[in-house]
């Protein structure tokens, strides 16, 4: 016969198999999960990651189609990753991507992002643009950073 105090696995009842924790994390360890979950994600993205043969220093992940989850979205949130991740990197014990190699991927993602939109210059993997008529693009707001940083 079972007690009031566990269940049949000897789990608490109360939390079951899960380890709550009844006072606020402090914001420390509130970073280093998110942060440790993104790199692990990040790691996970170097099998999705084409370099990019119609421009120089330019590359997407996923599939690099105009639509979809696995194309252009997947992308711009990938850059992003790579990018807050780049910016933590002294937060960060870096285990498979190197701070250049995240450096390197964001800006070059976001290249080829800017250059398949609508307003852009080249078409997106799959023969389209992305992104609504009407938008702009403007490389004077990108900053020189972005279309003239080499790696290197």
């Amino acid at each position: 016969m079972m007690n009031n105090d566990s269940t049949a696995d000897g789990t608490d009842p109360a939390t079951g198999p899960f380890d709550i924790r009844k006072a606020p994390l402090p914001d420390r360890e509130i970073k280093r999960l998110y942060l440790d979950s993104l790199e692990r994600y990040s790691n996970y993205t170097a099998d999705l990651w084409e370099e990019w043969p119609e421009a120089d220093h330019a590359g997407y992940f996923g599939n690099g189609i105009s639509h979809g989850n696995e194309g252009i979205r997947a992308n711009g949130a990938t850059a992003f990753v790579h990018a807050l991740l780049y910016k933590e990197r002294k937060n960060l014990e870096l285990t498979e991507l190197s701070a250049d190699e995240l450096k390197r991927k964001a800006i070059a993602a976001i290249r080829y992002s800017a250059m398949t939109y609508v307003t852009g210059d080249y078409p997106t993997v799959d023969g389209s643009k992305w992104g609504p008529t009407g938008g702009t693009i403007d490389r004077r707001r990108c900053g020189p950073a972005l279309w003239d940083w080499r790696p290197g």
